[in-house]
């Protein structure tokens, strides 16, 4: 079976640049904030230190919130499958298949809030493959204990994703 990443997860990454420039910003405005304060010392006359760090600042939430739209892009594409090869990661451009026989652990994230899972990550061989969450978790993780019995199955809990 065919998986795909979930809406949700992928309505919450295109949701990036804009808390990346809500935090920029309000980064910005905190040491603006104290850089400011101390308006009577001798070294704060010069206006080139703020607009040197307005820059850097917008330099590096430009070129991260066009890494994030990019990244949000391929992920919409991604597909998960396992196969009779394995397990197969498909995107437009190429297709990886790990055989089932490589997958050591199967390592299933959950949240103390949600019961379901919210995603997953196979140890093959010496890598960690982390997959994004899809559409049917569950799904992915029965075919998965199908397609490798031998591989131990770890739940993880983390209090915030």
């Amino acid at each position: 079976m065919r998986h795909k990443v979930s809406e949700k997860y992928i309505a919450m990454r295109r949701g990036g640049p804009r808390r990346l420039f809500i935090m920029m910003s309000s980064v910005l405005a905190l040491f603006a904030l104290l850089a400011f304060s101390q308006r009577n010392h001798p070294d704060n006359t010069s206006p080139f230190g703020a607009l040197f760090a307005i820059t850097v600042a917008g330099a590096i939430g430009f070129f991260q919130s066009r890494r994030m739209s990019k990244t949000t892009t391929e992920l919409e594409s991604l597909i998960v499958e396992t196969t009779s090869e394995g397990i197969a990661l498909e995107t437009p451009g190429a297709r990886h298949v790990f055989s089932a026989a490589q997958v050591l652990k199967v390592l299933m994230y959950r949240t103390y809030f949600s019961p379901g899972i919210y995603c997953t990550g196979l140890q093959v061989e010496s890598h960690l493959i982390a997959l994004p969450p899809l559409e049917q978790n569950d799904a992915f993780i029965a075919e998965l204990r199908l397609a490798a019995p031998h591989a131990e199955f770890l739940v993880r809990r983390q209090l915030i994703v």
